[in-house]
C-alpha cells in the first residue's frame, strides 16, 4: 500500500477546454461565485446600492452611463425603452421622454463638445439623436443639416462624430462636419469650401442583410462591426478617407460587449472571448476555458466593462431566464470565474468601481463590494477535477483533507468528497485565523475522486495557499 499526497498548489479558475481527468488540479470545470486572486480560494463579493433611490417605474432598463457636465457633477444616466433619466447620486430626474415604447430598445454613447459646451450623446436607432449637456436633453441636428437621421451607434474619430445603425439604410456610415469656425458636428452636409471639412456618408458593403452592429474608434481607424463582417476606415478626412475589409473571421459580438484594451479591443462571442490587434480578430488562446457554458448560452444582448484589470461580461444562461449571469476573466492570469444569482440590465466602470443596474430592484449597484447580493445570499462553489490520478486500476483510500482556511463571520465550509459514484459530505466551523493548518479526516475508497467545496447559507470562507488530499493506493492483485 502506497501512501499519495494530491496537490492543489493554487487556485486560478474554470477551465472546460479539456476532458477534467486531463485538467491541471488549479482549475475547476465547474465553480461558480468564487474568487481566486493571489492563488487563494474564497467566496467572491456581492454588491451593494450605490444610488438609495431606484429607477422610476414602469420602464424597461436596457443601459447606463455616467456624465460629467459643465458645473463639475458627475451624472449616472439610465436609458429605458421609454424614456431617460438621469442622477446626480440622490434622485432621478427624467430627462427625455420618447412619447412612446421603443420597438427594439438599444442604446449608444458618445461625449463630444458642440461649441464650447460638453454633450452626453444618446442614439437608439428609432428615434433622433438626444444631446444632454448635464441639465437639459433636447433633439441633436436637424433636417436642415441633415443630422436628424435615426441612429443608433455612435463614436467620434478624428474629431468627428461617426454613426450608422439606421434602419432604412443598414449599410450607411454618417460622418459630421469637422468642427471649427462655424461648424459643428450636429452639422452633416457637404461643404462648398473644402471637401476636407465636410460631412457625408458611404455604404459599407453591399448587401442590406449584413446591416452595421457597431462602431469602435481607435487611434488609427474606425472598425465597422457588421452583421458578417469587419471593415474600418483610415484617413483622417474626405478627402483620403479609405474603407477595407479586414480579413478574420468571428461570430458577431453585440455592440455593449466591445471594450478598449490598451490599442486592442477584447469582445465577448458565442465562442468565446476575441480580441482586434489592430489588424485582424483573434480567438483568445484560453476562449475554450468556458466553453461548456457557452455553448448552451446566448450573448447576442451581453454588456461588457473592464474594471481593476479585469473584464466582465454579462451572458443569458436561458434565453427567456429572469437571471443571468457575468463571465470574469483576468487576462494576465488567464483566469475565468462565473457570477450567478442576479439579472443584469447593464454594466458598467468609469474607472473607479463597476457598476450593475438590473430590472427588478432597479438599483445602481456597485458590484465586488459587500457579502451579499443586496440582501440575498451567496451561494458559491469550487469542484476539483473528476480524477483517476492517471492510474485507473488502482483502488484510492482516502485519509485526510488539508488546508489553511478562515472566516470573519465563523461560517461553516461545506465539502462533499465524491469516490466513483458515492458521495460524503462533511461540514468544518472555521474561525478568523489562517494560521493553522485544518485537518478533515475522510474516509471511503474508489478509482475516481471530485472534492466539492461551498459555502453555507450564503457564508464567506477563505483558502489560502492551495489544498492536500492524502490518500492510500493499492491495486486488487496486490
Amino acid at each position: 500500500m502506497q501512501r499519495k499526497q494530491y496537490r492543489i498548489d493554487e487556485f486560478i479558475g474554470l477551465n472546460q477546454s479539456r476532458q477534467e481527468n486531463l485538467i491541471n488540479s488549479c482549475f475547476s470545470a465547474d465553480a461558480c461565485n468564487m474568487n481566486t486572486e493571489n492563488g487563494n480560494l474564497s467566496v467572491a463579493k456581492g454588491y451593494v446600492r450605490h444610488i438609495d433611490s431606484p429607477v422610476p417605474n414602469p420602464h424597461a432598463i436596457y443601459r447606463m452611463t455616467t456624465f460629467t457636465g459643465s458645473d463639475g457633477v458627475m451624472q449616472y444616466i439610465v436609458a429605458t425603452d421609454a424614456a431617460i433619466y438621469a442622477s446626480r447620486s440622490v434622485e432621478w430626474t427624467k430627462i427625455y421622454d420618447y412619447g412612446i415604447r421603443l420597438a427594439n430598445p438599444m442604446f449608444d454613447f458618445t461625449q463630444a463638445k458642440i461649441g464650447t459646451t460638453d454633450y452626453l450623446i444618446i442614439g437608439c436607432g428609432e428615434r433622433q439623436l438626444i444631446k444632454y449637456d448635464g441639465f437639459t436633453a433636447s433633439l441633436f441636428g436637424s433636417d436642415e443639416k441633415l443630422s436628424s437621421e435615426h441612429v443608433l451607434y455612435l463614436d467620434m474619430y478624428k474629431g468627428r462624430l461617426f454613426s450608422a445603425g439606421n434602419t432604412s439604410y443598414p449599410n450607411r456610415l454618417y460622418w459630421s462636419k469637422l468642427p471649427g469656425d462655424s461648424r459643428s458636428i450636429e452639422d452633416w452636409r457637404y461643404d462648398d469650401a473644402s471637401v476636407n471639412v465636410e460631412g457625408g456618408h458611404t455604404e459599407i458593403g453591399s448587401t442590406s442583410n449584413d446591416p452595421i452592429v457597431a462602431l469602435h474608434a481607435m487611434s488609427n481607424q474606425l472598425l465597422i462591426f457588421k452583421k458578417h463582417g469587419l471593415y474600418r476606415l483610415i484617413g483622417d478626412r474626405p478627402s483620403n478617407f479609405t474603407v477595407e475589409k479586414v480579413d478574420a473571421s468571428f461570430d458577431t459580438p453585440a455592440h455593449t460587449a466591445i471594450i478598449p484594451y490598451g490599442d486592442s479591443l477584447v469582445f465577448m462571442t458565442k465562442d468565446g472571448l476575441c480580441s482586434f490587434n489592430g489588424i485582424t480578430v483573434r480567438q483568445l488562446a484560453d476562449a475554450n476555458y468556458i466553453k461548456d457554458i457557452l455553448k448552451h448560452s446566448f450573448t447576442y444582448d451581453s454588456k461588457g466593462a473592464y474594471f481593476d484589470g479585469k473584464f466582465y461580461f454579462s451572458i443569458r444562461e436561458n434565453d427567456y431566464s429572469t437571471t443571468n449571469a457575468i463571465i470574469e476573466y483576468d487576462p494576465l492570469r488567464s483566469s475565468y470565474m462565473i457570477r450567478r444569482g442576479f439579472f443584469v440590465a447593464d454594466l458598467y466602470s468609469n474607472g473607479n468601481a463597476l457598476f450593475m443596474i438590473n430590472n427588478t430592484a432597479r438599483y445602481v449597484y456597485r458590484f465586488n463590494e459587500g457579502d451579499s447580493y443586496d440582501g440575498a445570499l451567496i451561494h458559491a462553489w469550487w469542484r476539483t477535477p473528476r480524477t483517476d490520478f492517471l492510474d485507473k486500476t488502482s483502488i484510492k483510500a482516502l485519509r485526510t483533507i488539508a488546508f489553511k482556511g478562515s472566516s470573519d463571520t465563523q461560517a461553516r465550509i461545506k465539502i462533499n468528497v465524491d469516490i466513483d459514484d458515492h458521495t460524503d459530505i462533511y461540514s468544518m466551523q472555521l474561525d478568523g485565523s489562517s494560521i493553522f493548518v485544518k485537518e478533515l479526516p475522510v474516509k471511503n475508497e474508489g478509482r475516481t475522486l471530485s472534492v466539492k467545496l461551498y459555502n453555507e447559507n450564503g457564508g464567506s470562507f477563505s483558502i489560502d495557499g492551495g489544498m492536500e488530499i492524502i490518500f492510500e493506493k493499492w491495486r486488487r492483485s496486490e
